[in-house]
């Protein structure tokens, strides 16, 4: 499934639990990004199709937060595609990103990460159009598993206690 995010959309629910915490500067997004349960889904995988701005296409380029709640508290768990900071500067110099696929739902040293979850274009990228794919898996004995091995990767993780930064995970 292909999705066109435009700034600051979401594919949250806009069921708000009442004893969630929402940091501010999601407060006026909040019915936009409130992580959905993925519990009949064993892998979602992302893949970066495109991003334009103004009238540039530029391939595999796209930078989505990825939200989830810990604690009950509405956190952000990886950047999919590439981080902000090199999404703005791509995006100025017109630079050609990596195809880079990942991991939205999965299990990363035997834990599972990405359910619940909701992905999100900050608003901070005003004018720029972003089209991502994502591929549900539902069983580990699915054959696109195996396809899928060794081609995809974990995404970048905002705690250093989910990933070790500097290494780079493939999926077995």
């Amino acid at each position: 499934m292909a999705i066109l995010f435009q700034p600051g959309d979401g594919t949250g629910s806009n069921q708000v639990p009442n004893d969630l915490s929402v940091p501010n500067h999601y407060q006026s997004y909040i019915h936009k990004i409130v992580p959905r349960p993925k519990k009949d889904i064993y892998r979602e995988v992302f893949f970066p199709l495109l991003s334009v701005r103004k009238d540039t296409v530029h391939p595999y380029l796209n930078s989505i937060s990825e939200l989830t709640i810990q604690h009950n508290r509405l956190v952000q768990l990886c950047q999919q595609g590439v981080d902000c900071k090199s999404f703005v500067r791509m995006l100025h110099e017109e630079r050609r990103a990596e195809p880079r696929i990942t991991v939205t739902v999965g299990n990363y040293h035997g834990n599972r990460f990405g359910d619940p979850h909701s992905c999100y274009a900050l608003p901070t990228h005003f004018g720029t159009y972003q089209i991502p794919a994502f591929l549900t898996i539902k069983s580990n004995d699915d054959p696109l598993i195996e396809l899928l091995n060794g081609k995809v990767h974990h995404p970048i993780f905002w705690e250093e206690k989910h990933l070790n930064q500097s290494s780079a995970y493939h999926e077995r």
